[in-house]
């Protein structure tokens, strides 16, 4: 079974997919992080200067890891131009951020599938091994195969989200509070009432139409957990390679000084 289908087959089960960002452009990290048993690792290319050589390489990581993580890149817009050679990189989804409309969500769709449905171009490469794989067999099961995430972040999508709702083909749909808060003049305050309620209503609304709902957040300290668990979130992306390294630094560093003293 491909890694994206055991994703569905644990959310269906009624479990919970806890995930982590990738930001810097090294495999290591990846390597790293992929094998502490995160269910997938969100490899960001919209505020990193991830390159689509770097993609690969992080890719080939991540298959090397025991249980291997899937991969889902979040792209820097929401281009077919910039989805299609990711694709045939073989990742497990593409992350869509600032989708604000129906039209945009199915013009994020389509460049995920291959026509008719869609205006995917054709040329699979590390996603069929290089030919090794059957081709025909990944065509048919392309579709079902291939993540599409909308990141729920603006005023307008939020107001929007019955009709984003009634878009066929989307597999999840994630809350980035960070930009969502500052839809409101509140900029990174997450727990704001006003912001709390909005996220709040994302949450069963996306639910109630049957469809799994995540949050993107770098705090990954046990209040916070607790704190969107407790929303009922499918699916918590938390911390990531920098943040990890930072703290790790800072904590030895600190261990260091006190020691010394």
């Amino acid at each position: 079974m491909h890694v994206s289908e055991k994703l569905k087959q644990k959310l269906a089960q009624g479990e919970r997919l806890f995930g982590t960002h990738v930001s810097l452009c090294e495999a290591t990290p990846v390597e790293i992080m992929g094998s502490c048993g995160f269910d997938y690792l969100w490899i960001d290319m919209e505020h990193t200067p991830i390159t689509k050589k770097d993609v690969q390489d992080l890719l080939i990581a991540a298959r090397a890891c025991k249980p291997e993580p899937a991969a889902f890149i979040r792209v820097a817009w929401n281009d077919p131009v910039l989805v299609k050679p990711l694709l045939d990189m073989g990742p497990a989804g593409i992350i869509f951020p600032m989708i604000n409309t129906a039209d945009d969500l199915k013009k994020a769709v389509a460049s995920c599938r291959y026509p008719p449905e869609g205006i995917r171009g054709f040329s699979p490469r590390a996603v069929v091994r290089y030919g090794l794989d059957d081709v025909q067999e990944y065509i048919r099961e392309a579709s079902r195969r291939v993540w599409v995430i909308c990141q729920i972040e603006t005023i307008q999508a939020y107001r929007n989200l019955d009709s984003l709702l009634s878009c066929e083909g989307v597999d999840a749909f994630i809350v980035g509070p960070a930009d969502f808060s500052g839809q409101f003049g509140k900029l990174a305050k997450l727990t704001d009432p006003e912001v709390d309620a909005a996220i709040n209503e994302i949450v069963r609304k996306v639910q109630a139409a049957g469809k799994p709902v995540g949050i993107s957040v770098g705090a990954y300290d046990y209040d916070s957990m607790k704190h969107w668990l407790s929303k009922g979130f499918n699916m918590i992306s938390c911390g990531g390679d920098a943040a990890f390294l930072l703290k790790g630094s800072l904590q030895a560093l600190d261990n260091l000084k006190r020691a010394l003293s």
